[in-house]
């Protein structure tokens, strides 16, 4: 009895080794798929007419125009306070400048050119 139970137990163990063996080839195995579409052309739709296309490109063109309006609108919007900040601060000192320099050129007169007198004697006159 004992060689057959130990007999039974050899065969247990040994299913169980190649129970983790199968288990593992599992774990690494993969799966190859290939997928594939069977591709029809499609007919070509005609280009669009000269009037059409003309019109497209006035689209565009009002909605690029709009767009950079926008954008000048938001980028004020956004450095419009800062901007206004420097605008303030450095005034003052600019019209300080603006001052002296107003003040310098009231003292410098221009030279005025003094025009040669001509002393004229007519010699027909004395003879």
């Amino acid at each position: 009895m004992e060689k057959e139970s130990a007999r039974v137990r050899g065969e247990i163990e040994q299913l169980e080794a190649e129970q983790q063996t199968l288990e593992h080839r599992v774990n690494f195995a993969t799966i190859e798929l290939k997928l594939a579409e069977e591709y029809r052309a499609q007919l070509s739709t005609p280009a669009p007419s000269v009037a059409m296309q003309l019109r497209n490109a006035i689209v565009d063109g009002f909605r690029s125009a709009f767009q950079s309006l926008l954008a000048l609108v938001v980028f004020l919007a956004e450095s419009g306070p800062t901007l206004l900040l420097w605008l303030m601060i450095l005034s003052f000192p600019a019209w300080l400048l603006w001052r002296r320099y107003q003040r310098s050129s009231r003292w410098v007169q221009p030279r005025e050119f003094e025009t040669p007198q001509f002393t004229t004697t007519n010699s027909l006159a004395s003879s």
